[in-house]
């Protein structure tokens, strides 16, 4: 059935089960916190939307970007299940210059962590100057003196920390980590700590997902 949404005010009867929301660094993935650290409560209680929706599976405290919220139980399993080979892509920030041909067959082979061994596709990889404004980072997360470079990542296993791990494995610890993509949704100019919904060619990708 369709499923009115509401958001800043607007109605929509767009037939919509996935909501984008761009998480902050320093927010918990979670409905609650037993230590009172930040955690998603907020984004519910100042969002009525959310009431009938769920997050689909979690992003680490120190990684920012798109978490995405499900109505459809099915649909979240699918979407968190490694066999349906959805992509998750990633920008990093990573210590150490890249040399984008030798990192890619690394991670193409497989990088031994300590909980298992697990492969990722380097789709990008540059230079990265910390002036860059483009990108909202903490300059005391950052020494001036060392070389950092931009990479982008894809992965379809979701396992914690594990884009963090393989990378730190590979021989270029992770200074910044932002989740882009899920599947064929995208982040775009999202901005910090809003949410909204898929736009019309999201939303016949995720009808067209046979789960």
């Amino acid at each position: 059935p369709d499923i009115i949404i509401e958001i800043d005010g607007l109605l929509s009867n767009k037939i919509s089960t996935i909501i984008k929301y761009n998480k902050p660094i320093g927010i918990h993935s979670t409905i609650g916190d037993p230590m009172n650290r930040p955690n998603l409560q907020t984004l519910y209680n100042n969002h009525s939307t959310l009431k009938s929706f769920h997050p689909i599976g979690r992003l680490d405290c120190d990684t920012c970007g798109l978490l995405l919220f499900s109505s459809s139980g099915d649909l979240t399993q699918y979407l968190l299940n490694p066999q349906s080979n959805i992509e998750r892509e990633y920008q990093a920030i990573v210590l150490g210059e890249v040399d984008f041909n030798q990192l890619k067959e690394k991670l193409c082979n497989g990088i031994q962590t300590t909980i298992g061994k697990f492969s990722l596709n380097l789709i990008h990889s540059e230079l990265f100057n910390i002036d860059n404004t483009l990108i909202n980072i903490n300059d005391n997360d950052f020494d001036k003196s060392k070389t950092y470079s931009l990479v982008n990542v894809s992965t379809c296993e979701g396992k914690y920390r594990m884009v963090r791990r393989v990378l730190h494995n590979a021989g270029h610890s992770v200074i910044y980590l932002k989740r882009i993509r899920y599947g064929q949704i995208y982040l775009s100019d999202l901005k910090d700590n809003q949410i909204e919904e898929c736009n019309q060619n999201e939303i016949h990708w995720i009808n067209s997902l046979k789960f």
